[in-house]
């Protein structure tokens, strides 16, 4: 996991709120995230302000364990992305 995406996910942020806060692209964020784009700019300067991270917007970009960090961030996140999964479809009936 990228430290940018383990910072908003320990901060609770969703990537709507970072991309509102910054003015990057929500799609943009979520590439950079998942390491599919580079940023360009001043895009990773924006996003660290966004998040409230101090220090080098550089090491946004660091991938890290979140198991390592030993705070649960990675229980956390794995827990939230089942229940985006777990969700119906929109229009349809819940058994």
């Amino acid at each position: 996991m990228l430290r940018g995406k383990f910072v908003r996910i320990d901060k609770r942020l969703t990537l709507t709120q970072v991309a509102t806060r910054s003015k990057v692209n929500r799609s943009v964020i979520n590439q950079i995230e998942n390491g599919r784009t580079v940023p360009r700019g001043n895009e990773l300067a924006r996003i660290a302000k966004a998040l409230g991270f101090e220090g080098d917007p550089e090491r946004l970009l660091d991938h890290v364990s979140a198991a390592a960090l030993g705070d649960g961030a990675e229980a956390r996140d794995t827990q939230r992305e089942r229940s985006f999964v777990d969700r119906p479809a929109a229009g349809t009936a819940q058994a």
